[in-house]
């Protein structure tokens, strides 16, 4: 009996870890280059009207993020790590 208690927390601790490890790394891929590819592959034009538009768009992408969607993204995370500390 005591077998399958500690197999069940063996069990719930990899899934979390295999959910909550990437959906964070997604989540912080996000807040350090935005949601939004702006195709910046470095093949673009490199005078200054074009350098100052491409910042101009990183700093809108940045802005413009903090929608509920991610703060709904940001509470789940948070909430699966939570289980995932409780579950050690």
């Amino acid at each position: 009996m005591e077998y399958d208690d500690s197999a069940f927390y063996y069990f719930s601790m990899s899934l979390l870890t295999c959910l909550v490890v990437p959906m964070t790394v997604l989540l912080l891929k996000d807040l350090v280059y935005g949601p939004v590819d702006l195709g910046c592959d470095n093949n673009n034009c490199k005078c200054s009207g074009c350098i100052t538009t491409l910042v101009n768009k990183k700093v809108e992408v940045k802005r413009n993020m903090w929608t509920p969607n991610f703060y709904f993204k940001l509470g789940c995370i948070a909430l699966l790590w939570c289980l995932s500390v409780k579950n050690f």
